[in-house]
């Protein structure tokens, strides 16, 4: 079986002389003569825990901000330090700090 890419996504198959319309992965045919798209996000809303980006024939997970995508390819941890404001709460926290240890060595008895 030889898949070729043709009009409209469509896939055509050559069988003993005579062609056979048939769906890549991803696709399901409408009827004999039209092909069309199946969006797994749409049909399955447990494949990804956050995001769900569909594809022609597939789908990929993606994570909110401050996640990152487990190895399953489909859940998200927590990542501290894949925050966009990271840099900024070390900063802000190093502040903190310098200014708790003013105070300390600021202290009369």
């Amino acid at each position: 079986m030889k898949y070729e890419l043709a009009y409209r996504e469509k896939v055509v198959n050559e069988v003993h002389s005579r062609m056979v319309y048939t769906c890549c992965p991803g696709w399901k045919q409408k009827d004999l003569s039209d092909t069309g798209y199946i969006d797994e996000c749409a049909r399955n809303g447990t494949l990804c825990q956050h995001k769900c980006i569909n594809n022609a024939g597939s789908y990929r997970c993606e994570c909110e901000d401050g996640f990152t995508l487990d190895s399953n390819g489909r859940t998200c941890k927590f990542c501290l330090t894949c925050l966009s404001e990271y840099d900024e709460l070390v900063k802000g926290y190093r502040g903190l700090v310098k200014r708790v240890m003013q105070l300390e060595n600021e202290k009369v008895c």
